[in-house]
This record gives C-alpha cells, sequence and structure tokens, in this order.
C-alpha cells in the first residue's frame, strides 16, 4: 500500500510494534482484526486472506508455519521434487520467491502452471493469498 508501519498502524488504530509482529510472524491478527485487514486491504486494491482456523495452522504463529517442511501442504510428488531440486525445502523459502513473482517459481525446473496453481490454493487452505 506504499505505507510505513507506524502510517499503517495509524491506519488501522493499532501500535508500529503490532504492524511488525505480524509481519514476522511473531504474533498473528485476530479474527476481528483480520476483518478489518480485509476491509483496508480491499479498499487499498489488494485480497488480505486472514489467518486460517483450520486444524493444522490454529495457534501456529507464521514464522512457525514458514519453518514447516513444503511437503505438508500436500503438493503434487512432482511438485515437491522439483522444489527439493533446487533447495526450497521450507514453506518460507517458497513464500519469499512467490513474493518476487509468479515468474520466480515459475524459472524452477519441471516446476509448471499446475503446480503454481496448486500451490497458491494449498496456500489459500492456511489464510495465505498470493
Amino acid at each position: 500500500m506504499g505505507l510505513t508501519q507506524r502510517q499503517f498502524a495509524d491506519e488501522i488504530n493499532t501500535e508500529q510494534q503490532r504492524i511488525s509482529e505480524w509481519e514476522t510472524g511473531q504474533h498473528l491478527p485476530s479474527r476481528l482484526t483480520a476483518t478489518l485487514l480485509s476491509m483496508v486491504a480491499e479498499r487499498s486494491g489488494f485480497v488480505y486472506a486472514g489467518p486460517s482456523q483450520t486444524p493444522d495452522t490454529q495457534g501456529m504463529t507464521l514464522e512457525e508455519f514458514r519453518h514447516r517442511p513444503v511437503a505438508e501442504l500436500g503438493l503434487s510428488p512432482r511438485a515437491i521434487t522439483a522444489l527439493k531440486q533446487v533447495d526450497l525445502t521450507e514453506i518460507g523459502q517458497v513464500l519469499d520467491l512467490l513474493a518476487q513473482g509468479d515468474g520466480e517459481l515459475l524459472a524452477v525446473p519441471d516446476f509448471g502452471r499446475r503446480s503454481l496453481s496448486e500451490l497458491k490454493s494449498r496456500l489459500a487452505e492456511h489464510g495465505l493469498q498470493y
């Protein structure tokens, strides 16, 4: 959105430290805050998918989720093998690459559009939208 943490904190009436904690995965926003974040994001023209309430991520910080093995996302064996071939073994590594754009993951040998779609779908199940 082009805002600093402080500016964004002011926008949603919270502290800058809280924004930092969300960004680093130290804490996930509450359900009420996630709703507010969704509204702010929508107004700004992008989608925010709040934290998932699925049993395998409930109570886990984003940082903990980032350190889980990619294989736990339930991707196809082909997608998992392609990611492992380039040493992408943790979810956080894949998220960092995906944050740079779809092309970065599509550049991974044998990781095609179907694998990318599958990855995005699995991440959405965990409350992450790309």
